[in-house]
């Protein structure tokens, strides 16, 4: 009888992590998916700014920012649909959610 309500126990708390991850799953991918859209801000807004803020010029098109670096280099951040594995460039001043790929 004892083993019985252990399983049972283990089962109920297996349950009951598993349904917690699946709502945090769920609950992640909607603000993802939901926020952008209600207060009007993409990653591409973000690098627009940090741009602007450091001087340089750049130039919002409908999907990409065109801008050059100090040297006079012309660069384009394009928003993609490809469904290649980006490559990704990673520094701790920039948030995770908007590297540069």
């Amino acid at each position: 009888m004892h083993r019985y309500w252990m399983f049972r126990g283990l089962k109920i708390a297996l349950v009951v992590v598993l349904a917690a991850t699946l709502m945090s799953v769920g609950v992640m991918a909607l603000w993802n998916w939901v926020i952008p859209g209600v207060i009007g801000w993409k990653a591409i807004d973000f690098w627009q700014e940090r741009l602007s803020a450091s001087g340089a010029r750049a130039e919002l098109t409908d999907h990409s920012l065109l801008f050059a670096d100090p040297e006079g280099l012309g660069h384009e951040l394009v928003i993609s649909s490809a469904e290649d594995e980006p490559l990704s460039a990673r520094s701790p001043e920039i948030p995770g959610e908007r590297p540069v790929v």
